[in-house]
């Protein structure tokens, strides 16, 4: 299922990848584009009969003395299917009729649907346990799907919230997914977003805090720059939520944090092949870190670098080597020629000279920052290996076929023992030396090791890890994948 698809063209290629395979159901608000793509179902609200089926599911006895105050309710919210399941839910909750849940009603004539039934819901929950506003406050900033039960953790003691999540499920206001992740509808969300005076559960001071606390959440749990399998399935899981988040807040309003957790998740896109998106993402890191940081402050400077990885990806070399040139010269004058950033940085800019062709260059540039690092670090640290590696490339690519082979296979012996086998960065190892075997002609020993790198990445990552997906376009011939 796919939910919430804004255009047709976002998925058509995921279309015509599974249309063979089965059916996918889409929920859009655009209803035109999709001609040839997919079969539009239009839906509308239900009609009267549907939303007292509904509600008397919920509430069986009580309706069941008088339907008319039924009917009447079910018309009062529109026959939105959320506002009547959540007034079906509390009246279940409280054995409160549906005559008496309407004079409740009245009190707030001028609200939507939604929100009325969100207030009298909230009313009661909010008597008993506090927690339960706060926490539903809090999850209007995430994404609406699956809510990750770390999320919800950092909101108190987790006693305290699994209590106060089951009491807003058990009135609607939330879904409880057996993994104890959490969905919440949009409508609810966006109630639960826009202050009003006149509500007490939702003060803008209190919304206001929601989101803080929202955006302290993501910042605790989402993984830094690292490049394993945990890391990526973490990344998959909360990038919605980080996504959503960030989208809702305005970056004149950025703060520290929140300019450090939009660089973690530019880094993620980007490490994870999709550069357009990222460079999009580190733009508003540069601009949020300028504005607070100043335009030399190492982080900024290191947002700053992300444009230019990302601008090479693109293809945009020349203009890639310029920023990364201005990078390093900002890194040598605000921390030093002899920093470990600013080697790692030095590395960084041969990678993109090797790209355009200057591979004497590349292995000058990626010797010195190899030597500084080896030297800051110490030659088994992961940053050391990653320019080990790629100066390794860079011979590869320079011809120098022999220096390439010991080099790789230095690297991949101390990643097997700093991250283990089936770490990404260990089958680039392996992967780097596959290439090289079938450069010297060892193409058989070339091709069984291919095929065990795949087996190990499918085994390890799984079949849509990106370094797997990489793994399609560069098979040797004679490979069995």
């Amino acid at each position: 299922m796919l939910d919430n698809v804004t255009e047709a063209a976002d998925v058509e290629a995921l279309l015509s990848r599974v249309a063979r395979r089965g059916r996918i159901l889409i929920t859009t608000r655009q209803a035109g584009g999709w001609h040839g793509l997919a079969e539009v179902l239009a839906l509308t609200v239900p009609d009267v009969d549907d939303s007292y089926e509904m509600f008397t599911r919920a509430v069986t006895g009580l309706a069941a003395r008088d339907t008319a105050p039924v009917r009447t309710l079910c018309a009062t919210l529109g026959h939105l299917p959320l506002a009547v399941a959540q007034a079906a839910a509390y009246c279940a909750e409280t054995r409160t009729t549906p005559g008496e849940y309407l004079d409740q009603l009245t009190q707030y004539p001028a609200e939507h649907a939604v929100a009325w039934t969100w207030r009298l819901t909230l009313d009661r929950l909010v008597a008993a346990d506090a927690l339960t506003g706060t926490i539903l406050r809090v999850l209007a900033w995430w994404g609406p799907d699956r809510i990750p039960r770390q999320l919800l953790d950092r909101l108190g003691p987790p006693l305290f919230v699994r209590l106060a999540v089951g009491r807003l499920a058990t009135h609607s206001m939330v879904t409880l997914h057996e993994d104890r992740a959490v969905s919440v509808h949009r409508l609810v969300q966006a109630v639960a977003r826009t202050p009003d005076a006149n509500d007490p559960h939702r003060r803008a001071e209190d919304i206001d805090a929601a989101r803080a606390l929202a955006e302290e959440a993501l910042t605790a749990v989402v993984p830094q720059r690292g490049r394993g399998a945990a890391e990526w399935r973490a990344w998959r899981e909360l990038f919605p939520h980080v996504e959503t988040y960030v989208d809702q807040v305005d970056p004149a309003a950025d703060t520290v944090r929140t300019a450090e957790l939009v660089d973690r998740a530019a880094w993620f896109l980007k490490e994870h092949s999709d550069s357009q998106r990222a460079v999009h993402w580190f733009d508003r890191a540069v601009a949020s870190r300028e504005r607070l940081l100043g335009e030399d402050h190492p982080q900024t400077v290191c947002s700053r670098e992300g444009i230019a990885e990302c601008w090479a990806l693109a293809g945009e070399l020349w203009a890639s080597a310029d920023l990364q040139e201005r990078v390093v010269a900002d890194l040598e004058r605000v921390l030093g020629e002899d920093r470990a950033e600013t080697h790692l940085a030095r590395g960084r800019l041969a990678v993109t000279l090797r790209h355009m062709g200057d591979d004497d260059g590349a292995v000058t540039l990626l010797r010195t920052a190899l030597a500084g690092l080896e030297r800051l670090r110490g030659p088994a640290h992961p940053d050391t290996l990653r320019v080990r590696n790629n100066l390794g490339v860079a011979y590869q690519d320079a011809g120098r076929l022999e220096q390439a082979i010991a080099l790789h296979e230095g690297t991949l012996a101390e990643r097997v023992r700093l991250l283990g086998p089936d770490h990404p960065e260990t089958l680039t190892s392996r992967l780097n030396l596959v290439q090289l075997y079938e450069a010297v002609g060892e193409v058989e020993r070339a091709v069984a090791d291919f095929d065990a790198v795949v087996a190990d990445a499918v085994r390890a990552l799984g079949d849509e890890h990106p370094f797997t997906l990489h793994l399609l376009h560069v098979r040797p011939p004679g490979s069995s994948w």
